[in-house]
């Protein structure tokens, strides 16, 4: 600063501060006048910044270019024409030379006039695009009169013959008119031309563009800016606001008003989409809250049965073992089978808790294979004979001649089914009789029939029955249940692809009956009126046997019917003890053919003696 300051006058140089805030003060105003000028240039820059990538300059670009190509082709065209005018111009005036000139050039040739001839070369000379003419006599010493510069390029160059008319003679050529003329003045005009019409056409063209560009931006470009706008700050998780663009509604909506119009439905839909997505969501979480619970239900369940069923074993045990008590009397025998019934009860119970748990959390599964129904009859008739014996029913079983020798099923679940519906025709039978029938359906496949002459079931309550924990009223004195065992059935025979339908009569009796599909290429079984189909009969006696504990075991897996049970216990006594082989082979054998009567009777029959091996 102080270098700068020595530069001033002297008067400036007296250091008083009033001239130092002068000299800031003119600093301090040329930089504010700087930014000033900076910013103004900057506001002025700013249109053009956005238009650098706008669609107008890119159209408007697209326009003037295709304008310039337009007039370029359409000039190159009009010059064309022109031009080629102008030669057939030039060369008819060529013509015309030859026509016009040739008698007067002749008749001055003749008597060789050389005022003459330089009078009409000169003529000649003076016409348009006219560059050179000479006239050349013949002979061996030749007059010549020419007019012009010849040589150089020419255009175009024409000799005419200068012929000599003689009266009543023949014509003779005296002489040779040589004619060049130049396209210089054509060029020009056609220089001028094509300046003329670019210049036209370029104004014209930068006018049109502009008009466009204008109209473009007030009726487009400002709404499609309006309409980019809202898509940038649009949230689709909240309720869209109608977009509204800021002109005169049409009367006839054209491409702006049917693009709002697809804007706006389109966020709604979003906004909808978004909400069903999050009611979805919820309820994805809300089912998978659900499946961990059925899943924790289910294990406890499954747990809980598994801890009942062990002591309950215990006591129905036990109880077998005192009904085997020969000291006891009959009111203590009918306290021993009064144990065995409830807890032969409770067990069913425990055992229908634990299917339907598995049915609601939807991990019923079922093996399906070629299954004899004579064996599944065959598995349940004793069973329900010696319920249907302690209430004074009549029990028929009957397969037709004509069914098949198997169908396609899940052996323990069809064995399931069939005991629950005889079961329950048991329990809600008080006179009469219960039958099973197995018959060949009209379509082909196996229907198995469950019938009793029991209360019956009245019409609003058919569909009301497999529900789960619904029961028909009973009367007092039978076993009440907890109205699962429809509702199982029924899913058992679904997983097996039938459908269990009833018929039924209030006070007369009911009928429930299912299809399944034969197996492909099954034989036909033997009739038995009345009676299963007779099964192999295979002999445990005379076989080492294990001891009586382990007989129990066995004992208990044959008053449940659970003959993968047994199978299981006949594998582990043979691992253990290889003299218990044969044993093992034919117990093996029997819960293969499903004769749990004649298991039941063997294993009683060694508890009741206290056989050894």
């Amino acid at each position: 600063m102080r270098g700068r300051f020595t530069d001033f006058p002297d008067h400036w140089r007296e250091g008083d501060a009033v001239n130092t805030c002068k000299i800031r003060a003119m600093h301090t105003g040329f930089s504010a006048n700087g930014m000033m000028n900076f910013n103004a240039l900057a506001a002025a820059r700013g249109p053009f910044e956005r238009l650098r990538g706008s669609v107008v300059v890119r159209l408007l670009a697209i326009v003037f270019v295709f304008s310039c190509a337009v007039t370029v082709l359409l000039t190159a065209v009009q010059l064309d024409r022109d031009y080629r005018k102008g030669v057939a111009l030039v060369e008819e005036r060529l013509s015309d030379i030859g026509r016009s000139y040739g008698a007067s050039l002749a008749e001055a040739l003749w008597r060789l006039d050389r005022a003459q001839l330089e009078l009409e070369v000169d003529g000649i000379a003076r016409l348009a695009d006219i560059r050179a003419v000479e006239v050349r006599e013949i002979g061996p010493s030749p007059m010549v009169v020419a007019s012009g510069t010849r040589g150089g390029a020419a255009v175009f160059s024409r000799d005419y013959p200068i012929v000599r008319h003689a009266q009543g003679g023949a014509d003779r050529v005296i002489g040779t008119l040589h004619v060049e003329a130049t396209l210089d003045d054509l060029y020009r005009s056609l220089m001028r031309t094509a300046v003329l019409i670019l210049v036209n056409q370029a104004a014209n063209t930068f006018l049109v563009a502009l008009l466009i560009t204008f109209l473009l931006d007030r009726i487009v470009m400002r709404h499609l800016t309006a309409l980019a706008r809202t898509v940038d700050h649009y949230d689709y998780r909240y309720a869209p606001s109608p977009l509204m663009l800021d002109r005169r509604r049409p009367s006839v909506p054209d491409e702006l008003e049917r693009m709002v119009t697809a804007f706006n439905a389109m966020g709604a839909r979003l906004y909808r989409a978004y909400l069903d997505e999050r009611d979805a969501a919820t309820e994805r979480e809300a089912r998978r809250t659900a499946e961990a619970a059925n899943s924790a239900k289910s294990a406890f369940i499954a747990n809980m049965s598994h801890e009942l069923r062990t002591p309950l074993n215990g006591i129905l045990g036990c109880a077998q073992n005192l009904k085997r008590d020969s000291t006891l009397s009959d009111s203590q025998r009918e306290s021993v089978s009064v144990i065995l019934r409830c807890g032969e009860h409770l067990l069913a119970l425990i055992h229908d808790v634990l299917d339907f748990a598995t049915i609601e959390a939807g991990k019923l599964r079922v093996d399906i294979g070629e299954v004899e129904p004579a064996a599944v009859v065959a598995s349940i008739h004793g069973a329900i004979a010696m319920k249907a014996a302690d209430k004074g029913l009549a029990f028929v079983c009957e397969i037709a001649p004509d069914v098949p020798r198997c169908v396609r099923a899940d052996e323990r679940r069809l064995r399931q089914v069939l005991l629950n519906l005889l079961t329950n025709a048991v329990k809600f039978t008080a006179r009469g009789g219960v039958g099973l029938d197995v018959t060949c359906a009209p379509s082909g496949s196996v229907r198995f029939a469950v019938r009793d002459t029991g209360i019956g079931i009245h019409p609003d309550q058919v569909e009301t029955i497999f529900h789960p924990f619904e029961q028909v009223a009973s009367t007092g004195g039978r076993d009440a249940g907890i109205g699962l065992g429809l509702a199982i059935s029924r899913q058992f025979v679904r997983a097996m692809g039938a459908e269990i339908e009833v018929e039924s009569s209030v006070g007369e009796g009911s009928v429930f009956r299912f299809d399944l599909p034969a197996a492909a290429q099954a034989g036909r079984g033997e009739a038995r009126d009345g009676e299963p189909l007779e099964r192999p009969r295979l002999s445990l006696e005379r076989l080492p046997t294990p001891g009586v504990e382990r007989m129990k075991e066995l004992h208990c897996l044959a008053r449940m019917g659970d003959m993968r049970g047994v199978r299981r216990w006949a594998e582990a006594i043979a691992v253990a003890d290889a003299r218990h082989a044969s044993f093992s082979a034919a117990l093996d054998a029997l819960a293969r053919a499903y004769q749990s009567k004649q298991l039941l009777a063997f294993v009683e029959r060694h508890l009741d003696t206290g056989s050894e091996p």
